[in-house]
């Protein structure tokens, strides 16, 4: 059976562990939220050149459009 002294010896051991389980536990929030972060920042990138790219593709969509209505125009004249 434990005795009174035990239990006050297990508590202060007891003590650092939960100091350091609180430390781990903001560090991994810490890393957590620089990920969504890095994760949003990312995304934001990619959608961005996406956009970028369905704009280009656009434009030349319009540009050979273009070209190939030229030849068909001067063959009916």
């Amino acid at each position: 059976m434990l005795t009174k002294e035990d239990l006050e010896q297990i508590a202060k051991l007891l003590e650092p562990l939960k100091k350091g389980q609180e430390t781990l536990e903001l560090k991994v929030e810490t890393v957590h939220e620089f990920n969504k972060k890095a994760h949003t920042q990312i995304m934001d990138v990619l959608v961005e050149s996406g956009e970028i790219n369905y704009q280009e593709l656009k434009k030349e969509l319009k540009d050979l459009k273009k070209r190939i209505e030229q030849p068909e125009t001067r063959q009916k004249n």
